[in-house]
């Protein structure tokens, strides 16, 4: 065989080999992706794949959980940075996620995080995950017939989080909330989440919430602002679906080694509540501290249109919080009841005289609202009137 017999055998050879390395690289980073996926009990699909110049390229990818019927990952592109055989960076185009029922699928996803951040399943050497544009939709997010949808939202995850939404929007009993923005950023140290309510001020969070080891801080600052500009679920304040009142919220609550602190003030202007004929303004607040789920009131104060009086009870604090409050009045002489208007007909007309009118008129109530379950939210009103008026 002469040199340049063999210098051709030798090229073709070279180029067999490494058409061979360009063809089954893929395809064993594909297998190994689904293997190293089933043993996390994820079962992958992978249309195809095609080797870069830094790793390879997945195409039309789905995931299944194997314990949570129903929950599906799609993504249209995974671009895998690798190092050897082994997976560094993941980039994810066009990714929608659904989870049909979140709360039962925590248990599961909380063993299956567990697994991935300490290995027990499979040795990995996936650093960073990067996504774009992304959509979830999960139902039952925080309890029955609600529901939680996430557009447009971008992720690098890695030694640190960053995570931007940009549309967050959903329902909560009956009504529709959002769109909000949602940013979060997460350390070694710390996770904090600035969620912004109000379209006209997308940079300016109205929720704030700040968690480390051992703490959790959660601020709400919502200047006076009507009740849908902030995107809030009208039914979970027991509005009706055409109702807009003016709303303020003043909150924050610190939870440190299972106790926790914090006051709260709510107002709101112009709120059709119960028996009153026409609007009124409303306003709760009070302070707590102690240990446990749930924490007594104290410095509790209320007003309900012209009511106004101590209000007492217990908060749940946290991501989710219910107010479990009752409250009384301080007595309202029957005239100065009687000027407002209250009472309506003949009773009213007699009332507003003034005439011979002694007495006094009290509320006591109730309230319940929860975060978690608006099914349970409700309000009950007892007004007492213990008036009497001579007619001349």
């Amino acid at each position: 065989m002469s040199m340049r017999r063999a210098i051709v055998f030798v090229g073709a050879g070279l180029v067999l080999v490494l058409l061979a390395v360009f063809f089954a690289v893929p395809e064993i980073a594909r297998r190994r992706a689904i293997s190293d996926a089933k043993a996390r009990g994820v079962t992958l699909t992978i249309d195809k794949a095609r080797l870069t110049g830094s790793g390879v390229r997945f195409f039309k990818l789905e995931a299944h959980l194997d314990k949570v019927p129903g929950a599906v990952a799609r993504a249209e592109e995974a671009n895998v940075e690798l190092s050897g055989l082994s997976p560094r960076e993941l980039t994810l185009q066009g990714l929608d996620v659904s989870i049909p029922d979140l709360l039962a699928a925590l248990p599961q996803l909380e063993v299956q995080r567990a697994q991935y951040a300490t290995g027990a399943a499979i040795e990995n050497d996936l650093q960073r995950i990067v996504f774009k544009d992304a959509l979830v939709h999960l139902a039952r997010f925080a309890g029955e017939s609600t529901s939680l949808e996430v557009a447009g939202a971008t992720a690098e995850i890695g030694d640190e989080t960053h995570l931007r939404a940009d549309k967050v929007t959903g329902t909560l009993g009956a009504s529709p909330f959002g769109p909000w923005k949602v940013v979060v950023d997460r350390t070694r140290e710390m996770t904090t989440t600035r969620i912004a309510m109000d379209p006209s001020k997308p940079d300016v969070p109205q929720v704030s919430i700040g968690q480390t080891a051992n703490a959790t801080n959660l601020d709400i600052n919502a200047p006076r602002a009507h009740l849908r500009s902030l995107g809030l679920p009208y039914s979970a304040f027991g509005l009706a679906a055409d109702e807009d009142p003016e709303i303020e919220v003043d909150a924050s609550t610190m939870s440190t080694s299972g106790e926790s602190a914090g006051a709260m003030l709510f107002q709101t202007w112009g709120a059709h509540v119960g028996p009153f004929p026409a609007p009124v303004d409303v306003k709760l607040g009070g302070k707590w501290k102690g240990q446990g789920e749930s924490l007594a009131i104290h410095d509790g104060v209320f007003q309900l249109g012209p009511f106004a009086g101590s209000l007492r009870g217990n908060v749940r604090a946290g991501l989710a919080p219910r107010l479990d409050f009752a409250f009384d009045s301080e007595p309202i002489p029957c005239g100065d009841f009687a000027s407002q208007a209250a009472q309506p007909g003949l009773i009213g007309a007699l009332l507003q005289r003034k005439t011979g009118v002694t007495g006094s008129v009290v509320l006591s109530g109730s309230l319940v609202f929860d975060a978690a379950n608006p099914a349970e939210n409700r309000l009950n009103l007892k007004p007492s009137a213990d008036c009497s008026f001579t007619l001349r």
